[in-house]
């Protein structure tokens, strides 16, 4: 049986996996399609919207995602393409 110590240790490791991994994943798709939307995300992960924006506004915080448009015609592009857009 894990000790708790150990236990949430993994679990934040595990957890910590889990968000680089969908950043990376809509990096990658970025790089791929030169456009995502939040839908996308959400159908490749299974989580749910609000969860997937958690990840989409990190990286625009961070600078390398821009969002062109709103609603429903919303998509997030590559920071250096979207100031070309702006």
């Amino acid at each position: 049986m894990l000790t708790t110590p150990i236990f949430l240790f993994i679990i934040i490791k595990l957890l910590t996996k889990i968000i680089m991994d969908i950043k990376e994943l809509i990096l990658k798709k970025l790089a791929k399609d030169k456009e995502v939307r939040a839908a996308t995300i959400v159908k490749l992960t299974g989580f749910s919207r609000t969860y997937i924006n958690r990840f989409f506004q990190e990286l625009r915080d961070e600078g390398k995602i821009v969002l062109v448009g709103k609603a429903n015609r919303a998509c997030y592009v590559n920071a250096e393409i979207g100031r070309a857009h702006v």
